[in-house]
C-alpha cells in the first residue's frame, strides 16, 4: 500500500442463490442463440435453477430463521417443509410453481447421481453415413428443452418471491448478488 492510499474494512454477504439464479437465466439465452448447444445450456440452466432454490432455501433457513445449522445435512424437500411451516406457506405441489420443486429436485439426483442409461432400439433408418445410426437420446437430454428451462426459472422465481414475502422482503431476494458493509477510515 503506498503512502497516503485509504483503505477501509468491513464483510460481503454474497447470495449464491442469486449468482446460480443468474447463471440460469444467462444458460437460457445462450440456448436460444446456439441451437448446436442447445441441450448442455439448458442442462445448465435446469442445474442452476435447481441449486438456486437449494441455495435460497440454505439461506433463509440458515441465516433468516435459524432452522438449523450449516454443517447438518437434510434433504431439499425437508428443508422447504422447515421454512413453509415457520412462514405459515401451504404450498400445493399439484401446482406451480411447487409442482416444479419436486421435478427439479429428481432432475438434480438424477444429475448428481447419474449413470450410463442404455437405450435399445431397432428398425432404425439409417441417415446420413449409412454405417452410423442416429443415437437414442438419454432421459436426461429429454427434459433439457427450452420450455423446461424457462419454465424451471420462472418458478423459482416465484417460490422464492412467495417465500421472500413471507418472510417481509418488500422485493425480490433475487434483486442482489450481496451485500457489503464497509466502514471509512478514520483518519482523513
Amino acid at each position: 500500500m503506498s503512502p497516503g492510499e485509504r483503505t477501509a474494512s468491513g464483510h460481503s454477504e454474497i447470495y449464491i442463490f442469486s449468482l446460480l439464479y443468474e447463471a440460469a437465466q444467462y444458460a437460457i439465452e445462450a440456448a436460444r442463440k446456439h441451437a448446436a448447444r442447445r441441450m448442455h445450456f439448458c442442462l445448465h440452466s435446469l442445474v442452476s435453477s435447481a441449486f438456486c432454490i437449494e441455495a435460497y432455501l440454505n439461506h433463509v433457513g440458515e441465516e433468516e430463521l435459524t432452522l438449523w445449522n450449516a454443517p447438518e445435512r437434510k434433504s431439499t424437500r425437508t428443508k422447504l417443509d422447515l421454512v413453509c411451516s415457520r412462514t405459515s406457506i401451504v404450498p400445493d405441489f399439484d401446482a406451480r410453481p411447487w409442482s416444479s420443486f419436486e421435478w427439479l429436485m429428481e432432475f438434480r439426483g438424477k444429475i448428481a447421481h447419474a449413470r450410463t442409461e442404455i437405450r435399445p432400439f431397432s428398425n432404425k433408418p439409417l441417415i446420413g453415413d449409412p454405417a452410423m445410426p442416429e443415437r437414442e437420446i438419454s432421459q436426461v437430454e429429454e427434459a433439457c428443452t427450452i420450455e423446461n428451462a424457462m419454465g424451471a426459472v420462472q418458478d423459482v422465481r416465484a417460490m422464492i418471491e412467495i417465500i421472500g414475502k413471507a418472510l417481509g422482503s418488500p422485493v425480490t431476494p433475487l434483486l442482489a448478488v450481496s451485500n457489503t458493509q464497509w466502514t471509512a477510515p478514520l483518519d482523513d
